[in-house]
């Protein structure tokens, strides 16, 4: 096979990270017409397994443990998967063979989702029951914001789930929903006053952008109140120190960044 340079090195890098023979990624690289974005997805999916058939088993099994391992194994068919994303965090700490930077950025951005019969397949076949199952869902969707923005609804209603883990799960996916947050704003109002579920809510709204700060500073208010209280008593670091540097760069992302302020010990709220 002859190759040019930035060929020859994406096939150098083909065999490097990838755990299948020197042949078979060279047969790979030139069935793909030797597009390293492809070649590198297609050698990383699972052998001997068919997406159709996976998707069908998960849809007609009935144990929650064994559709979770099914769950792994779908996903395992879209990109960017565990292993893919394990081989991206390897190339940017330099552990891998070098790429030109215009190849390097074209894989980081790579994408292969879900389809719409996808996501809602692995939507409609979930019981009340399954709440590990569908804090895994959520969970492992977080890269496919997009494909899963027409079950928004149902995800707002995992979010205001007693379990918080699956709660959790759904207030993280959101962000990654194109006008997630804006749409589940009130979603986050509550979680905020959840204990469980305040730090996750705040970390999550760190993606927010053009939300009104008025509302955002009525949401905070209660958070903001208590840490100036705090303050006076134990001083600028005490446990709600994370959640008010949450809120000021919520604030700051939204056209409110005048909103809050510490000077020593002694914390200014504008109404």
């Amino acid at each position: 096979m002859i190759l040019n340079p930035i060929h020859e090195k994406n096939l150098l890098f083909l065999k490097a990270v990838s755990e299948r023979s020197e042949s078979d990624c060279e047969t790979v690289f030139a069935l793909h017409k030797r597009d390293l974005r492809l070649a590198l997805f297609d050698l990383l999916k699972p052998e001997n397994t068919d997406k159709i058939e996976l998707l069908q088993a998960f849809k007609n099994e009935t144990s929650e443990e064994k559709r979770i391992i099914l769950l792994e194994q779908i996903l395992n068919h879209f990109c960017p998967n565990r292993k893919f994303k394990e081989i991206l965090l390897a190339l940017k700490q330099n552990k891998t063979p070098k790429l030109d930077p215009q190849t390097s950025e074209k894989l980081i951005i790579f994408r292969r989702g879900p389809n719409k019969e996808e996501i809602n397949l692995l939507f409609d076949t979930l019981r009340t029951s399954d709440i590990h199952l569908a804090t895994a869902l959520l969970e492992g969707l977080t890269d496919f914001g997009r494909e899963a923005e027409h079950q928004l609804n149902y995800i707002m209603m995992m979010g205001e789930a007693e379990d918080t883990a699956l709660a959790k799960a759904a207030l993280m996916l959101i962000p990654h929903i194109p006008a997630g947050i804006e749409k589940a704003i009130l979603l986050y109002w509550q979680a905020i006053a959840r204990d469980d579920l305040r730090f996750h809510a705040l970390n999550a709204l760190q993606a927010a952008r053009n939300l009104n700060p008025d509302l955002l500073f009525q949401m905070f208010t209660p958070i903001l109140q208590e840490y100036e209280r705090l303050c006076n008593a134990e001083g600028e670091m005490n446990s709600l120190w994370p959640e008010f540097n949450m809120i000021r760069n919520i604030l700051s992302k939204n056209g409110g960044a005048g909103r809050v302020w510490v000077v020593g010990k002694n914390t200014g709220l504008k109404k």
